[in-house]
């Protein structure tokens, strides 16, 4: 091949999945006076799942890609969130404050590594069994003038994951369970 250069990787691609869900959000909201509401939702998520460079093994020639390297699971997500939001001073002051919690299910992951034939880089997707998002954040904005506005947020995050055994061919596996998300 005329575009071909020195070093480049041909891999055979042949894979095929099919994914759907149905995802769901429900929430309810409380005015607590015409200045102040509360809120809570719980939704679900879905990232359909797929598949990495390659073939499986015994499908073709130079198949060679065992079925557990080849695909990768769908990602799915129950996030809870309460909060409330609020105004002040004659509408002066403005308040947002919500509090989250994310579960994570076979969470995807992509990374860079030696996982192509003969151990070369290249790029694969894997699921993380679990992962967890929990977080808080406070924003406003404050009108010091009718010409003058202030802006501001915080905001903490605390994401792990749950469980996640990184089992890569060419590599040995790491334990990434109960470390900080990337």
């Amino acid at each position: 091949n005329s575009c071909s250069r020195t070093g480049d990787v041909v891999t055979t691609n042949k894979a095929a999945r099919n994914y759907e869900k149905a995802t769901w959000k429900i929430g309810v909201d409380y005015n607590v006076s015409p200045t102040t509401m509360l809120f809570g939702t719980v939704s679900t998520g879905y990232k359909a799942g797929g598949f990495n460079d390659g073939c499986e093994a015994g499908t073709g020639t130079g198949c060679t890609l065992p079925a557990s390297t080849l695909y990768y699971q769908p990602e799915t997500l129950t996030a809870f969130e309460i909060g409330a939001k609020a105004r002040f001073f004659d509408n002066k002051l403005r308040l947002n404050a919500s509090l989250f919690h994310y579960n994570y299910n076979n969470l995807q992951l992509t990374q860079v590594g030696p996982f192509c034939a003969g151990g070369s880089q290249c790029t694969q997707t894997a699921n993380a069994a679990s992962a967890k998002v929990d977080g808080l954040e406070l924003e406003g904005t404050f009108a010091a003038t009718p010409n003058d506005k202030i802006d501001f947020q915080t905001s903490f995050l605390n994401a792990r994951y749950g469980d996640f055994l990184l089992n890569a061919a060419a590599a040995p596996s790491v334990n990434w369970s109960g470390r900080k998300l990337d």
